[in-house]
């Protein structure tokens, strides 16, 4: 389930919830047209349905209570988990004569870094490569130094993202790149 999917399902689950309790408010509170604010809301067959099943229905409401929140438990738990993209593992390059290269994927990422943080304003680079490899999704987070000239970086990073798409040559096919801007270094007591 994408992201936007997921968001639209609570949004509507939450909606849903919030005009169910609205409803119940305003029925207990006499407001709500055609309702009693005296009379029950159970019709008198539900009522002595449920004085039938005593004890048996408390039994199996509390059983269906647990279950919605075990289930509710599991679904909250597989919201909350990250699940990592597969890195990508290894990287074949053809050439035009008898042979191949293969190169492991997290080589791939550690040369980028190592050109990423080249630049001067960098403090530090890391790279995740995912995917598949004809378009890999690369991963970028930067520290950048408070006085680093931001345009010149952005330029920089440009470039090495060129370098690596000629020498490995694959084309991101999704590119996320995080920046998080750093103080000067902590000084060195001697």
């Amino acid at each position: 389930m994408t992201n936007a999917a997921n968001r639209t399902l609570w949004t509507v689950i939450g909606l849903l919830l919030t005009v169910a309790g609205v409803a119940g408010v305003l029925a207990n509170r006499g407001w709500l047209p055609g309702v009693d604010a005296d009379a029950p809301l159970a019709w008198p067959e539900l009522r002595e349905w449920w004085q039938d099943t005593d004890p048996w229905g408390l039994v199996v409401v509390g059983l269906l209570g647990l279950v919605a929140a075990v289930l509710g438990l599991i679904l909250l738990l597989a919201e909350l988990r990250r699940r990592p993209a597969r890195a990508l593992a290894e990287l074949r390059l053809a050439h035009r004569q008898p042979g191949s290269t293969r190169v492991p994927g997290g080589v791939i990422g550690h040369g980028l870094e190592r050109d990423l943080a080249r630049d001067p304003g960098i403090r530090h680079a890391a790279v995740a490569v995912t995917g598949a490899a004809p378009g890999p999704d690369l991963w970028i987070q930067l520290d950048v130094e408070q006085r680093a000239d931001f345009a010149a970086i952005r330029e920089h990073v440009d470039e090495a993202l060129d370098r690596f798409s000629r020498t490995y040559g694959l084309r991101p096919r999704r590119l996320d790149i995080t920046a998080r801007v750093v103080g000067p270094a902590p000084a060195r007591v001697r």
